[in-house]
């Protein structure tokens, strides 16, 4: 829909790369997951797998409002071998320059639609 454009355009405009059309699976957290599990969700076509989005994304669509999912990726999944296995630190690192630049993509979607000063 048109908040997803806007995110979209928001992102690109502040020069972040945007995927659409993938999949994400929710599991319950907080945990890594296994390699079984990570196996299972990549053969199942899923794209990203988090702890979050779940309920969230089924309340705002049930109350007809408008919602866009800005994923914030950490990691690889397990099944990547080639990948330095996943440690806290290097997660939550990731975390903070992932949620600055969320927080930047929101300004710029506000201050796009008029919402915002930029």
């Amino acid at each position: 829909g048109s908040l997803v454009n806007a995110v979209q355009a928001a992102a690109q405009r502040i020069g972040q790369s945007v995927h659409r059309g993938l999949t994400y699976a929710c599991v319950e957290g907080p945990r890594l997951g296994t390699q079984a599990e990570s196996h299972f969700l990549r053969k199942a076509d899923c794209h990203l797998v988090g702890m979050t989005n779940v309920p969230e994304v089924f309340l705002a669509r049930e109350a007809q409002m408008a919602y866009a999912t800005v994923g914030l990726v950490t990691d690889y999944d397990c099944w990547k071998e080639d990948e330095v296995a996943v440690e806290v630190d290097t997660v939550i690192e990731n975390l903070h320059a992932n949620s600055a630049m969320a927080k930047q993509i929101i300004r710029a979607a506000m201050a796009h639609a008029g919402i915002l000063k930029s």
